[in-house]
């Protein structure tokens, strides 16, 4: 398990971005929703980043251009 190092919600909260480090100390993203039915609720991957960044900083600037209801919120 790859523990989060920052997480970016949505506006509504149904939606994250996931930043986590790699054991190669490169940084990547996973995007996930917030899904609740009758069994069960939680956060469900929607993709991942096949990209690897350099710094946190790098990431949180790269992210903005490929997930884009992050692009809107700025």
């Amino acid at each position: 398990m790859v523990e989060p190092i920052e997480l970016i919600y949505s506006e509504d909260r149904k939606r994250r971005i996931v930043i986590f480090r790699h054991s190669s100390d490169s940084y990547a993203y996973k995007a996930e929703r917030y899904f609740k039915n009758e069994a069960a609720k939680g956060w469900a991957p929607l993709y991942t980043s096949p990209s690897f960044y350099d710094s946190l900083e790098t990431a949180r600037r790269e992210i903005r251009y490929n997930v884009p209801w992050l692009a809107e919120r700025d």
